[in-house]
């Protein structure tokens, strides 16, 4: 890229203008701005598109986003001068550049679309006069907008930029804490009970539906290590509550029965657990109640809907185990009609 430029001189302090607003956005970039972000945006333009650029940038900057503006047209020392300065400020996320088509301009139109390139930073184009040559070599490293298309893009733009340093910020949180940030350490906290680390994880993008080596999720994980609040956090994090496990081919509603746990039976309920779902082996959590003699969870699982007449591979359901071990008091729940 600097090839074609008699020098590059690297300037590290920006330009400072201060500006009043003249250009007017519509309602719905002020909403979609309101809120802080981190987004510093490094807004080149020149003398030629001065009051747009500067209006557009005070505009910003009213709804959160920091705005540093560059006059091109100021940093070269005369007409012969065809060096190109560094200036880009290193807390710039975004790079906006006014498209202009005089000399100046376009040189460091042409330089920093290869130099954002290579450091990895948005460069945008904007070319309000609708001027901009189409076959431009240089063009294909911009986002290109236009006076109709900058708006939209800056919402969806914002967006995009707050889901990223969300994951960025989750993991160097999880690094501080010593966690590496690879699925075995999400599963190895949710077995733990790491309920905050988990939650770091989910906001690193981590999908709360991953599965161990056997093919075990982690909601059942959770249910398995009995976790409460680990529980509650996949659920609601859309966790697959109904999703039967690869090893014994149990849901997570059917592991908490086998385990007892009447707190995480309610969590699992609550959040739509499916009363009736078949094992591989055909039981349903009832039956695992029923077989167990468990008369707590078994009239929870009855008062949600649970049927005592459904049969496993075996043939047997809740009512006939209840029957085959004389749990009278399971008969006379089974018997008794629903309200």
């Amino acid at each position: 890229m600097c090839r074609q430029f008699n020098s590059v001189r690297r300037h590290t302090e920006p330009a400072d203008i201060r500006c009043q607003p003249a250009f007017f956005m519509p309602f719905t970039f002020y909403r979609f701005l309101s809120d802080n972000t981190g987004m510093t945006i490094a807004l080149f333009h020149s003398k030629i598109n001065a009051d747009t650029a500067r209006s557009i940038g005070a505009t910003m900057e009213r709804q959160g986003l920091r705005v540093i503006y560059i006059d091109t047209s100021t940093r070269n020392s005369s007409a012969d001068d065809t060096s190109v300065q560094i200036i880009l400020p290193p807390e710039s996320t975004h790079v906006l550049f006014f498209y202009a088509s005089d000399e100046i301009s376009r040189r460091y139109y042409h330089f920093y679309s290869g130099f954002c390139l290579g450091r990895g930073l948005r460069f945008l184009l904007l070319d309000t006069e609708g001027a901009m040559d189409k076959n431009d070599p240089f063009i294909h490293l911009a986002t290109v907008l236009t006076a109709d298309t900058f708006e939209s893009f800056m919402i969806s733009e914002k967006i995009r930029f707050n889901e990223e340093e969300k994951i960025r910020r989750a993991k160097e949180r999880l690094l501080e804490r010593g966690i590496s940030c690879f699925p075995e350490s999400f599963l190895s906290v949710v077995v733990s009970g790491d309920i905050e680390s988990a939650r770091l994880f989910l906001e690193a993008g981590f999908s709360p539906e991953l599965r161990d080596a056997r093919g075990v999720a982690a909601l059942s994980l959770a249910v398995r290590s009995q976790h409460p609040e680990l529980v509650r956090l996949l659920a609601e994090s859309g966790a697959g509550i109904n999703d039967l496990s690869a090893d014994r081919g149990y849901s997570p509603l059917m592991d908490a029965v086998l385990k007892g746990n009447e707190e995480i039976c309610r969590i699992l309920l609550e959040a739509g657990a499916d009363v009736n779902l078949a094992s591989k082996d055909g039981q349903t959590a009832l039956i695992i109640a029923a077989g167990r003699g468990d008369e707590i969870l078994s009239r929870l699982l009855y008062g949600y809907g649970a049927d005592p007449e459904i049969k496993d591979h075996l043939g047997m359901s809740a009512s006939g185990y209840a029957n085959l071990f004389k749990n009278e008091k399971l008969l006379a729940l089974f018997n008794t009609p629903r309200s």
